[in-house]
Protein backbone atom coordinates (compact mmCIF):
# COMPACT_ATOMS: atom_id res chain seq x y z
CA UNK A 1 0.00 0.00 0.00
CA UNK A 2 2.84 2.40 0.72
CA UNK A 3 3.95 2.34 -2.64
CA UNK A 4 1.16 2.96 -4.33
CA UNK A 5 0.04 5.72 -2.41
CA UNK A 6 4.03 7.46 -2.92
CA UNK A 7 3.27 6.67 -6.49
CA UNK A 8 0.22 8.53 -7.02
CA UNK A 9 1.82 11.37 -4.95
CA UNK A 10 2.66 14.27 -7.56
CA UNK A 11 6.25 14.61 -7.75
CA UNK A 12 7.27 12.06 -5.45
CA UNK A 13 10.17 10.34 -6.26
CA UNK A 14 8.77 6.51 -6.42
CA UNK A 15 6.47 8.21 -9.69
CA UNK A 16 9.05 9.51 -11.84
CA UNK A 17 11.20 6.09 -10.91
CA UNK A 18 7.69 4.33 -11.89
CA UNK A 19 6.98 6.13 -14.87
CA UNK A 20 10.57 6.30 -16.20
CA UNK A 21 10.67 2.19 -15.73
CA UNK A 22 7.40 1.84 -17.79
CA UNK A 23 8.65 4.36 -20.77
CA UNK A 24 11.87 1.81 -20.79
CA UNK A 25 10.19 -1.32 -20.63
CA UNK A 26 7.76 -0.16 -23.44
CA UNK A 27 10.14 1.30 -25.93
CA UNK A 28 12.17 -2.33 -25.49
CA UNK A 29 9.11 -4.23 -26.14
CA UNK A 30 8.34 -1.80 -29.23
CA UNK A 31 11.80 -2.15 -30.62
CA UNK A 32 12.11 -5.73 -30.08
CA UNK A 33 8.72 -6.46 -31.79
CA UNK A 34 9.51 -4.48 -34.89
CA UNK A 35 13.04 -6.50 -34.98
CA UNK A 36 11.53 -9.87 -34.78
CA UNK A 37 8.71 -8.60 -37.72
CA UNK A 38 11.87 -7.76 -39.67
CA UNK A 39 13.24 -11.07 -39.20
CA UNK A 40 10.11 -13.25 -40.35
CA UNK A 41 10.06 -10.72 -42.90
CA UNK A 42 13.73 -11.50 -43.92
CA UNK A 43 12.88 -14.97 -43.34
CA UNK A 44 10.61 -15.38 -45.71
CA UNK A 45 11.79 -14.10 -48.38
CA UNK A 46 13.60 -15.00 -51.58
CA UNK A 47 16.88 -15.12 -51.56
CA UNK A 48 20.26 -16.17 -53.59
CA UNK A 49 22.54 -18.77 -51.91
CA UNK A 50 25.49 -20.55 -53.71
CA UNK A 51 25.78 -23.77 -52.31
CA UNK A 52 28.36 -26.80 -53.97
CA UNK A 53 26.74 -30.06 -54.72
CA UNK A 54 29.77 -32.42 -53.54
CA UNK A 55 30.97 -31.62 -49.79
CA UNK A 56 34.20 -32.46 -51.11
CA UNK A 57 34.07 -29.60 -53.96
CA UNK A 58 35.71 -26.12 -52.93
CA UNK A 59 34.23 -22.45 -53.88
CA UNK A 60 36.76 -20.42 -54.63
CA UNK A 61 36.91 -16.85 -54.33
CA UNK A 62 39.50 -14.46 -56.29
CA UNK A 63 39.77 -10.74 -55.50
CA UNK A 64 41.40 -8.87 -58.64
CA UNK A 65 44.72 -7.55 -57.66
CA UNK A 66 44.37 -3.44 -57.33
CA UNK A 67 47.95 -3.09 -58.52
CA UNK A 68 47.62 -5.55 -61.56
CA UNK A 69 48.59 -4.49 -65.49
CA UNK A 70 46.26 -7.00 -67.03
CA UNK A 71 43.77 -5.52 -68.67
CA UNK A 72 41.28 -8.69 -67.71
CA UNK A 73 42.69 -8.33 -64.29
CA UNK A 74 41.92 -4.50 -64.23
CA UNK A 75 38.27 -5.20 -65.33
CA UNK A 76 37.80 -7.07 -62.77
CA UNK A 77 38.75 -5.24 -60.11
CA UNK A 78 36.51 -2.55 -61.96
CA UNK A 79 33.21 -4.93 -61.67
CA UNK A 80 34.53 -5.75 -57.89
CA UNK A 81 34.84 -1.82 -56.97
CA UNK A 82 31.32 -1.74 -57.99
CA UNK A 83 29.94 -4.22 -55.48
CA UNK A 84 29.42 -1.94 -52.27
CA UNK A 85 31.27 -2.07 -49.35
CA UNK A 86 30.07 -4.90 -47.79
CA UNK A 87 30.21 -6.99 -50.68
CA UNK A 88 33.47 -6.20 -50.98
CA UNK A 89 34.32 -7.09 -47.42
CA UNK A 90 33.01 -10.35 -47.80
CA UNK A 91 34.75 -11.07 -50.78
CA UNK A 92 37.81 -10.44 -49.38
CA UNK A 93 37.45 -12.62 -46.42
CA UNK A 94 37.29 -15.25 -48.86
CA UNK A 95 34.51 -16.89 -46.70
CA UNK A 96 31.30 -18.39 -48.57
CA UNK A 97 29.41 -18.17 -45.94
CA UNK A 98 30.23 -14.56 -45.51
CA UNK A 99 29.09 -13.78 -49.51
CA UNK A 100 25.96 -15.92 -48.89
CA UNK A 101 25.19 -13.69 -45.77
CA UNK A 102 25.43 -10.48 -47.92
CA UNK A 103 23.61 -11.75 -50.91
CA UNK A 104 20.70 -12.96 -48.32
CA UNK A 105 20.21 -9.67 -47.95
CA UNK A 106 20.03 -8.35 -51.35
CA UNK A 107 16.27 -8.88 -53.86
CA UNK A 108 16.31 -12.19 -55.83
CA UNK A 109 17.50 -9.86 -59.06
CA UNK A 110 20.10 -7.56 -57.77
CA UNK A 111 21.73 -11.13 -56.40
CA UNK A 112 21.58 -12.70 -59.65
CA UNK A 113 23.19 -9.70 -61.08
CA UNK A 114 25.87 -9.53 -58.61
CA UNK A 115 26.45 -13.73 -59.11
CA UNK A 116 26.73 -12.86 -62.82
CA UNK A 117 29.03 -10.36 -62.45
CA UNK A 118 30.92 -12.49 -60.12
CA UNK A 119 31.36 -15.08 -62.30
CA UNK A 120 32.38 -12.67 -65.19
CA UNK A 121 34.94 -10.94 -63.39
CA UNK A 122 36.42 -14.37 -62.56
CA UNK A 123 36.28 -13.78 -58.64
CA UNK A 124 33.90 -16.87 -58.39
CA UNK A 125 34.45 -19.91 -59.60
CA UNK A 126 30.91 -20.96 -60.96
CA UNK A 127 31.13 -24.72 -61.76
CA UNK A 128 28.87 -27.15 -63.57
CA UNK A 129 28.70 -28.77 -59.54
CA UNK A 130 27.14 -25.38 -58.40
CA UNK A 131 23.03 -25.64 -57.88
CA UNK A 132 20.99 -22.32 -57.99
CA UNK A 133 18.77 -23.44 -54.67
CA UNK A 134 16.22 -20.76 -55.98
CA UNK A 135 14.48 -22.96 -58.26
CA UNK A 136 12.23 -26.11 -57.74
CA UNK A 137 14.77 -27.91 -59.64
CA UNK A 138 17.87 -26.63 -57.94
CA UNK A 139 15.98 -27.40 -54.42
CA UNK A 140 14.99 -31.16 -55.34
CA UNK A 141 18.73 -32.09 -56.09
CA UNK A 142 19.63 -29.85 -52.73
CA UNK A 143 17.37 -31.82 -50.59
CA UNK A 144 17.91 -35.50 -52.53
CA UNK A 145 21.75 -34.27 -51.58
CA UNK A 146 21.05 -33.60 -47.99
CA UNK A 147 18.72 -37.14 -47.54
CA UNK A 148 21.89 -39.12 -49.21
CA UNK A 149 24.30 -37.55 -46.70
CA UNK A 150 21.81 -38.47 -43.78
CA UNK A 151 21.54 -41.83 -44.68
CA UNK A 152 25.18 -42.56 -45.20
CA UNK A 153 25.83 -40.90 -41.72
CA UNK A 154 23.45 -43.26 -40.34
CA UNK A 155 24.81 -46.27 -42.32
CA UNK A 156 28.58 -45.18 -41.17
CA UNK A 157 26.79 -44.62 -37.26
CA UNK A 158 25.32 -48.85 -37.72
Amino acid sequence: MLIISRITTSNHQAQKVFHEDVTTTYTRIRERAAAIATERSNENAEQIQLHAVDPNTQISIAVPSADSEDPEIQKSRAIFNSFPPGLQRALESGSLDEVNKVLGKMSVEEAEEVVGQLGEGGMLSLESQIIDATTQEGLQVLKKIEEEERAAKANASS
